[in-house]
């Protein structure tokens, strides 16, 4: 090889090896998916809607928001028509297009790590630790908004942080259109740029940047032509399915909602970043960190106030069943250990939604105890993440920090992060907002995770790193276990319906499938049928999301009664690591004929 051409490509070796972040994220997503297949037909939670919508665009050239669509979406739909026109209409192009922004929202973040002065080694874990969250990871492997809007949040939020280091009136005005772009898929897109707003007017108002104009309207003219854009597709964004809800009939639930919203939110988010949170523990238990006491009491308290809550509405239901003889069975809906959210889509230990499925008994794993193990280390890490925000923001009203060691400065990219992080959360929760889940609030995650690693690179973390990449190992193997039991019962169920519809000639009206092959198959006739066009009229003919008829069942019962058992179609699943079946039913005496 010539002398001219060995340097080159060795420096491109060397640089791909010791120095890139994208390489080490691509192997890392390429090994995930080779591992367990996104190939499939069939949709996942309710990405069914979404992928209605693309099929519309496709077929007709025009956007038109499916009527239960309540995201904006135009983004996304166009990105996903996008890969359907390179390689055709199918649920697995679909997921494919999600892969491809999982992995750029994990680049997003190490590189959001890189610019905010990260050691290469714990920007790279950054990005890891997002993309291999059990969620994340199972929302990768769908067509739902979550990964979409995370990934171009990332994107302009990694625009702004550059611009505070750099002083960018261009960067944030890229930082700004893309946040445009995030919210045409997620109206909460809005707050990333509204984190930088308030960053950049505290900046200004404490002389710490110029007080130019500039940045305001580099910030600003994008949303004003965002703004005309929403006008030429409001037409096509109205949804048929409102999301709010009058709060008279529900005014004691709203309470307690509220008050256990901010505590369960930190303990999603302990859970989510154990693998950094880990890195923070060990630092204080080696004493890199020291804590006085007004902060070990403030995590008390948070701790404790936190458990408080959780077992609040059963310590309520005993008072009102003892006080008022009343019995308020609604009290006893609240869970008091992880998982709080009943209709988010982390189960036992297992992924969907089972809060109206036909799937019955869900197929997850049952661990009580595991549980009750997560729910006091996951409280744990969140008190943590508590500590750290509340000395961040003290020290940005008083100018110092209560720490005698590594003591915080007023870095201006570590509030916009944590500004970023308080408008998801109380923007997230409304007491006119009927249904919050789990996944909405990773919309907190990806910032959250480089404020707690800028918490962490402050002090000795090379073997803490240690503790943090076994973790992160662990995490992954556990959401690798979650993913591929979730595809296997779908691809399971997916070929018992399209065995009943191509061999037994059944028709789809005829199936009671799982939720989401209801709503591909027959949502639009269930809409006919029952005149409405609300997703809140899902089960209105009270035999089972987007039910027609009943005449045959795909389930995880073994028998059901008044039916018979038509087949029963195996599959291996890793959680348990043994073989399940799901059954399809027919029911008794039918001379259904087709």
């Amino acid at each position: 090889m010539p002398q001219t051409l060995h340097f080159p490509l060795k420096r491109l070796g060397h640089h791909l090896i010791y120095q890139s972040i994208a390489l080490p994220l691509i192997a890392l997503l390429v090994m995930i998916t080779l591992l367990i297949t996104p190939v499939g037909e069939f949709p996942l939670n309710d990405d069914w809607i979404y992928a209605k919508t693309v099929q519309h665009l496709l077929q007709t050239g025009q956007y038109q928001a499916h009527p239960y669509l309540n995201a904006t979406l135009v983004v996304q739909t166009y990105w996903g028509a996008l890969f359907c026109k390179l390689f055709g209409f199918s649920f697995t192009t679909l997921r494919m297009s999600t892969l491809v922004l999982s992995g750029l929202n994990a680049w997003g973040i190490a590189r959001c790590g890189l610019v905010m002065g990260f050691p290469r080694v714990l920007a790279l874990l950054c990005g890891a630790v997002v993309m291999t969250n059990p969620l994340m990871l199972g929302l990768s492997y769908s067509f739902m908004t979550d990964i979409p809007f995370l990934a171009l949040s990332t994107l302009s939020g990694l625009c702004f942080l550059s611009a505070l280091r750099r002083s960018s009136t261009p960067l944030i005005a890229w930082g700004s259109v893309l946040g445009v772009a995030a919210f045409f898929v997620r109206q909460f897109g809005v707050l990333v740029p509204a984190a930088f707003a308030i960053t950049l007017a505290i900046l200004q108002i404490r002389r710490q940047v110029s007080r130019g104009l500039a940045p305001w309207l580099a910030l600003g003219i994008p949303w004003v032509l965002a703004g005309l854009i929403y006008l030429g597709y409001a037409q096509n964004l109205q949804s048929q399915t409102p999301i709010l809800e009058s709060t008279d009939n529900r005014l004691w639930m709203v309470l307690l909602d509220t008050i256990r919203y901010l505590p369960l939110s930190f303990t999603y988010l302990g859970l989510f970043m154990f693998p950094l949170g880990v890195m923070q523990l060990w630092q204080l238990w080696q004493g890199h960190i020291r804590w006085h006491k007004r902060q070990w009491r403030l995590w008390i308290g948070f701790y404790g106030i936190s458990l408080f809550t959780f077992i609040l509405p059963q310590l309520l239901f005993g008072l009102n069943q003892a006080v008022a003889h009343k019995a308020s069975t609604w009290l006893q809906d609240y869970s008091y250990r992880m998982p709080f959210f009943p209709a988010g889509i982390l189960l036992n230990l297992g992924f969907g939604n089972d809060g109206f499925s036909n799937l019955n008994p869900y197929p997850t794993v049952e661990c009580t105890y595991g549980w009750w193990v997560a729910t006091f280390l996951a409280l744990g890490i969140g008190g943590l993440l508590f500590v750290n925000a509340w000395e961040q923001f003290k020290v940005w009203r008083y100018g110092s920090s209560t720490q005698t060691e590594g003591s915080l400065e007023q870095n201006p990219q570590t509030l916009f992060l944590w500004l970023w992080v308080l408008l998801v959360l109380l923007a997230l929760y409304n007491p006119w907002r009927v249904v919050i889940t789990d996944r909405y609030i990773l919309a907190a995650f990806g910032p959250l995770t480089l404020a707690m690693a800028s918490e962490i690179r402050r002090f000795s973390y090379r073997r803490a790193l240690k503790w943090a990449v076994l973790w992160a190992s662990i995490v992954l193997m556990v959401g690798l276990v979650l993913v591929q039991d979730y595809m296997a019962w779908n691809h399971t169920a997916a070929f018992a319906q399209d065995r009943l519809m191509m061999v037994g000639r059944v028709p789809a009206g005829a199936i009671a499938g799982v939720d989401q092959l209801n709503g591909w198959y027959n949502s639009e006739a269930h809409m006919q049928r029952y005149n409405t066009r609300s997703w809140w009229d899902l089960n209105i003919g009270h035999k089972g999301p987007w039910v027609l008829d009943d005449e045959y069942v795909i389930t995880s019962e073994k028998n059901r009664m008044g039916y018979d058992v038509l087949e029963r179609i195996p599959y291996f699943s890793w959680a348990g690591w043994h073989e399940k079946t799901l059954t399809i039913l027919k029911r008794s005496g039918s001379d259904l004929k087709h």
